[in-house]
């Protein structure tokens, strides 16, 4: 929106509409939007083994039996991987990948949210992380990630 200089995130329900609108300064803020919606659908349609429950537990189990290379959270960082850390300063999940040289590729970098409380419960968004980190490993295991 060239008035003012504002970048928009929208998501299009089944019918067509706007059902979530989103607003940025930046284009980086919007595209990761888009990014952490994208997986909010993925990760809510896909089968129930990747349930909420013993999330890491899951995700370590379908690491070990697809064979995925991933830099477990705080794992010393490996070339040509998808990774997972916690930013605790930030209270973010970042869902991360490398390049050859070992260095996280910044702008492949998804942002997501840390905890927050609601009704007197607390929840983060690491579980979509989580599936962001399975699915960004089985895409570079399959060769259909660039590095560049």
């Amino acid at each position: 929106d060239s008035d003012n200089n504002k970048y928009e995130a929208v998501y299009i329900g089944e019918r067509g509409s706007v059902e979530l609108e989103y607003s940025f300064d930046s284009e980086k803020e919007a595209i990761d939007k888009m990014l952490q919606m994208n997986y909010e659908q993925k990760y809510f349609s896909v089968n129930e083994d990747y349930s909420m429950q013993n999330r890491k537990e899951v995700a370590l189990r379908i690491i070990q039996e697809e064979n995925l290379e991933v830099i477990w959270y705080d794992e010393a960082l490996k070339p040509l991987c998808a990774g997972i850390k916690h930013d605790k300063q930030r209270d973010k999940y970042i869902s991360f990948i490398t390049n050859a040289k070992a260095e996280i590729i910044e702008w492949k970098s998804i942002e997501f949210d840390g905890d927050e409380e609601f009704k007197g419960k607390i929840y983060n968004d690491e579980s979509k992380a989580l599936y962001a980190l399975i699915n960004r490993a089985r895409m570079i295991k399959q060769n259909r990630i660039s590095f560049v």
